[in-house]
């Protein structure tokens, strides 16, 4: 005869593995992203991030609904794939990038998922203590201090000088 906690893991076992290769893909694609974002920027040169605060509480949750899940689950057989599912997105979480943070490098600029080196701005503008680049119709920025503002200009020069915004603060 079946056990309630048999026909439990049958019916979640097919959810929790497509979660599994789902999360495995997402983790696949950020990693590519990640290394063509290091590519483009180089060295970095600022950087500009928001609160990490609902970053943490998000990975704390995944955390404690893990260990929750393990302990409530623990007799199921499939206790071993929600703990590796979960730990998986809790990791997903910790490595994507924010759209908060920035970054200026040598050779580019990044802003979330986005990066692009100088040389594919669209069109940009150096003023206050911010750089400034078109993607499309919106403006992103990342803070630049104002001491290297000389330096960045000339590289911006060299790679894309023609798209410098006629637009002046």
């Amino acid at each position: 005869m079946e056990t309630p906690s048999q026909s439990l893991s049958e019916l979640l076992e097919p959810l929790f593995a497509y979660a599994l290769g789902s999360i495995l893909a997402a983790l696949a694609a950020a990693c590519v992203v990640l290394w063509r974002r290091r590519q483009r920027l180089g060295r970095p040169l600022a950087r500009e991030s928001g609160s990490p605060l609902a970053r943490r509480v998000a990975i704390t949750v995944a955390c404690v609904l893990a260990v929750g899940m393990i302990l409530h689950w623990g007799e199921l057989e499939l206790a071993w794939l929600v703990l590796v599912t979960l730990l998986l997105a809790t990791l997903a979480l910790a490595i994507c990038p924010s759209e908060d943070e920035a970054c200026i490098g040598e050779l580019g600029v990044a802003r979330g998922w986005d990066s692009r080196s100088l040389r594919e701005l669209e069109e940009w503008r150096l003023t206050g203590e911010h750089l400034r680049w078109r993607v499309g119709t919106r403006w992103l920025a990342c803070r630049m201090p104002v001491a290297e503002h000389a330096a960045l200009r000339e590289r911006l020069v060299a790679a894309c000088g023609e798209r410098e915004s006629r637009f002046r603060d």
